[in-house]
């Protein structure tokens, strides 16, 4: 009795280290995600700002 308690707590700590380093993982897809909309939307800007500048 006192092992499957034992292995029942095992395996409930596995879950909760595993469901939270899910996590952080899921955090850090959206934020590298996000950081490349900003890239592009930083590119657009600078590729704008630039143009006018060449027409002149």
């Amino acid at each position: 009795m006192c092992c499957i308690l034992l292995l029942f707590l095992i395996h409930v700590l596995l879950k909760y280290l595993l469901f939270r380093l899910e996590i952080p993982d899921k955090i850090l897809i959206s934020l590298l995600i996000n950081h490349q909309k900003q890239e592009k939307l930083l590119f657009l800007m600078l590729f704008r700002l630039e143009i006018p500048d060449i027409l002149i």
